[in-house]
């Protein structure tokens, strides 16, 4: 039961179910993922596969690091190491399968580490005003797995990609969209009223373009200047400047820029986010 699905017409809906983990992968969620797929790709009733975490909180907070963890604890160094080898084989699967099939990933609250390689392969990705995203494996001393120095280049260009890889840095709801790890930016009342039962009655001969014009005629509207400093113009060309210059070619060397701007910022707000991405 950590994996639910339910099928609707043509929409199949993959929930992970371990809201109480926020949703974290364990190797019983990793095998149940990669079995619902395979057998979804087969099915020529399934049209569309939506994803999503149980409950409001989480979409999926990651790998189960605890479980890890302990099986590092216990010497058990070769089944810690199958996790992550059957982890991403999951995440080369998906990306296979969202080029056959519209693959949707409902980004219902935190999604960090692994729940971005279970994500991010989807074409179509809806931010939600609960939506956390970071990649916060630098505060454990690693560095971002799942494809993630792939797909964030993607997404977010190279230089917000090397900051978010970094430092951590959370982006959160509409910021999502607007950097460009979302597409699509919907209040989760309005996912769950109208939009999900909207995909499911599509039909069978729906691709991508029409999932993504049903979630377009939703969208919510908000004040997109009501963002964090690193998603504001002037963050994301400071960003630009440090984490994106080809000079710098370790991460003393941005730690000393980072220094240098700290020094000189012109306001409160630039000196405390230069402060937090050191």
């Amino acid at each position: 039961d950590v994996i639910l699905t339910t099928q609707r017409a043509n929409a199949l809906c993959i929930t992970i179910n371990r809201p109480a983990s926020l949703n974290a992968l364990n190797a019983a969620c990793v095998d149940a993922l990669r079995a619902r797929l395979a057998d979804a790709l087969h099915n020529p009733s399934i049209t569309t596969v939506i994803i999503r975490g149980a409950g409001d909180r989480a979409f999926c907070a990651g790998g189960d690091v605890r479980a890890i963890h302990a099986l590092l604890i216990a010497g058990e160094l070769a089944r810690a190491t199958e996790f992550f080898t059957r982890e991403f084989m999951l995440n080369a699967e998906l990306a296979a399968f969202a080029e056959t099939k519209p693959t949707v990933a409902l980004w219902n609250g935190v999604v960090m580490g692994g729940g971005a390689g279970v994500s991010c392969y989807c074409k179509i990705r809806v931010a939600t005003e609960r939506t956390v995203f970071a990649m916060p494996e630098c505060a454990i001393g690693l560095w971002p797995d799942v494809g993630a120095g792939w797909f964030l280049h993607r997404d977010v260009g190279h230089a917000f990609a090397v900051y978010l890889s970094l430092t951590g840095a959370r982006v959160r709801g509409i910021e999502a969209k607007i950097v460009g790890l979302a597409t699509h930016y919907i209040e989760l009342e309005t996912w769950e009223r109208d939009v999900q039962g909207e995909i499911e009655v599509l039909g069978d001969a729906c691709d991508a373009r029409d999932v993504a014009d049903v979630i377009r005629r939703r969208e919510s509207t908000v004040d997109a200047t009501a963002v964090s400093y690193a998603v504001s113009d002037e963050g994301r060309a400071a960003i630009e400047g440090v984490f994106g210059d080809d000079r710098l070619k370790s991460v003393d060397d941005i730690l000393c820029a980072i220094d240098a701007r700290e020094a000189n910022a012109e306001s409160d707000v630039e000196r405390a986010f230069w402060n937090a991405s050191s």
